[in-house]
């Protein structure tokens, strides 16, 4: 629920010493105001993922005493600040639990973290007019976007390979074919070289289900199989460890069967803990645990499993995103909405046949709860308490928006939340392109399909169409929707200028090779010739002028998206004959049409003025 009260009640404070911090600690647990507790727990997450990304907050965490001793202390007061709760709410299991994340208390350090930072350097760090800026950006973007197996495929090791080894083919091949072409591996950065190193070593390390991170969180779990115990799950943690291994979770099912059992476990841990059994800080560091193996899990599946979203797993999508709804319902997440959301969600993923529209329906609800969740209850407290920080440490107002936009990118990219939206946001896309071909076979002209652009080789006569005879039913797939509208319009009996069309076949051949093929050029005059007949008017003749429109059409309406040239014909000559018999204002208008349309597309939409001026 939304927390509307004043900002702050309270003077806000830098917290950039562990003191502060174990200071703003206590002080949280004398708090009897359940919403002013949660702000304290904020203020603390907000200061220290700070401290730890932006350069410009002044850090002295490290600056006096004995860090050992002071973890200790930090350790045994977020312990006493946990076990002194009763029954706390979710929304405060939420913050501190991502307050924990960013403690010194767990060990390990920040894998996922410092696969990021390394990325956002790997871009940030290069002029703009460097080469390789671009594929940078690409890669900063995946690591921020999916952090998936596949970022390692596709970016890392074929960097790598051109950079170290001069091998352009990986490069080339994931689409990068000009980069790999023209630039020299040797004048690369080896500041850069190191960095994605360190990419490979920690992805390979994260996604290595043999001997990577997942084995460090399995041996973090098993070591704690007292605890497990105590809430009379000690079985059913051994069976999971004992199945969660490599060969076995390689295989979808086998990984969807792993995360369900995980979020069973989150949801039975922490009834055992509001029951007593365990207390609240040892629950939730077994929570972090199951976290971060749901986070990998969730990550494979969204990313790699599922990297394409069709008709033959659309309902094991739905199943997927089902589970991982009643995931965020255990953080705190829609738990007002979570049995319409998945009650909704499982109607697809039983349902025996797809129902486009109702599937979109029912996902972009889902979609559109959970954004307006984060931005009401996440992002809006939040922001809140970080305007007020980043006022404490007096940062300029130029540089505020820049830290907002990397706080909440870091903040909510380490999430599932984020996983989630962007599997939801996927589903979306494949239903909308299916909607889009539906439409499209609905269509005026959607009975003429493309089954292969067949070859012209010099049959140009098979593949035009015009106004003044019957055109054959093989050609009319390949005349798109203005195209078919005029030769029905003409059999209709309706009055249309006479035309001719060039079929798609045409088009696919000439961006091949020259436009200027005599084979077109003979076939462009046999129907021009004819056009002038039945018009009575000649192509540049400025007593008897024709002028044509050249357009270009699809199979489905775009509008604003093909090229249009009007007036094709005048020439300085038709012009002044059009002046003469029709005025000055006449001629110059028409002239001009055509100077737009032609010239602005010549030089890719550059001012008219412009291009008359070249």
């Amino acid at each position: 629920m939304a927390n509307n009260s004043p900002p702050f009640d309270r003077p806000l404070m830098p917290l950039n010493t562990w003191d502060a911090v174990i200071a703003r600690l206590a002080a949280s647990r004398e708090e009897t105001d359940p919403e002013k507790r949660i702000d304290l727990i904020i203020e603390i997450l907000v200061n220290i993922r700070l401290l730890d990304k932006e350069e410009r907050i002044p850090d002295a965490r490290g600056a006096k005493g004995d860090i050992a001793a002071i973890h200790g202390r930090l350790r045994e007061e977020t312990t006493r600040t946990l076990d002194s709760l009763k029954s706390p709410s979710g929304e405060y299991l939420y913050y501190f639990r991502e307050l924990l994340k960013k403690l010194p208390l767990r060990g390990g350090g920040d894998l996922i973290g410092d696969i990021r930072s390394a990325a956002e350097h790997f871009e940030e760090g290069r002029q703009t007019d460097d080469p390789l800026r671009s594929f940078a950006s690409d890669l900063r973007k995946e690591v921020h976007r999916k952090l998936s197996p596949g970022i390692l495929a596709r970016y890392v090791k074929p960097y790598l390979g051109f950079i170290l080894r001069g091998d352009r083919a990986p490069l080339a091949k994931a689409g990068y074919m000009a980069l790999a072409a023209s630039f020299n591996p040797a004048s690369e950065d080896p500041e850069f070289t190191a960095l994605a190193r360190e990419m490979d070593e920690k992805l390979s390390y994260l996604w290595d289900y043999d001997k990577g991170d997942i084995t460090i969180v399995k041996k973090n779990l098993e070591s704690r199989l007292d605890l497990f115990e105590r809430c009379f799950l000690r079985k059913e943690m051994e069976t999971f460890l004992a199945i969660c291994a490599a060969p076995r979770i390689r295989e979808t099912h086998n990984l969807v069967d792993c995360l369900k059992r995980l979020i069973s476990f989150k949801m039975l841990l922490k009834e055992s803990c509001f029951e007593g059994r365990i207390g609240l800080f040892d629950y939730l560091n077994l929570d972090l645990d199951i976290g971060r193996l749901i986070f990998i899990f969730t990550n494979d599946l969204t990313n790699r499993h599922y990297e394409t979203v069709t008709f033959a797993n659309f309902k094991e999508c739905a199943a997927l995103v089902k589970e991982l709804i009643l995931l965020l319902s255990q953080k705190g997440i829609i738990p007002e909405r979570n049995e319409s959301l998945l009650r909704d969600m499982n109607e697809i993923s039983e349902a025996g046949a797809l129902d486009i529209l109702k599937a979109k329906r029912i996902i972009q609800g889902v979609s559109i709860t959970l954004q307006q969740f984060m931005q009401e209850n996440i992002f809006s407290r939040i922001g809140r308490t970080l305007n007020g920080v980043l006022e404490i440490y007096s940062i300029p107002s130029s540089d505020i928006l820049p830290i907002k936009d990397r706080f909440f990118n870091n903040f909510i990219r380490t999430t599932e939340f984020h996983a989630v939206s962007e599997f939801i946001e996927k589903m979306i896309t494949f239903l909308n392109r299916e909607l889009a071909v539906k439409s499209a076979e609905n269509s005026l002209y959607g009975k003429y399909k493309i089954a292969e652009l067949p070859a012209v080789n010099g049959r140009y006569d098979d593949f035009i169409a015009c106004t003044w005879s019957p055109a054959p039913d093989r050609v009319r797939p390949f005349l798109g929707g203005k195209g078919n509208s005029l030769i029905d319009m003409n059999s209709f009996g309706i009055a249309i200028p006479p035309a001719f069309i060039l079929g798609l076949p045409i088009c696919g051949e000439l961006s091949g090779k020259d436009s200027g093929s005599s084979g077109f050029r003979t076939a462009v005059r046999k129907y021009l010739v004819q056009l002038e007949e039945k018009t009575g008017r000649k192509l540049g003749c400025p007593e008897r002028p024709l002028l044509v429109s050249v357009r270009s059409g699809a199979a489905v309406s775009m509008p604003g998206s093909m090229c249009t040239i009007l007036n094709v014909g005048i020439t300085p000559e038709v012009s002044a004959a059009l002046e003469a018999s029709a005025g000055a204002a006449f001629a110059r208008n028409i002239y001009l049409r055509f100077l737009k349309k032609s010239l602005e597309r010549t030089f890719f939409q550059t001012p008219l003025s412009s291009c008359l001026n070249a």
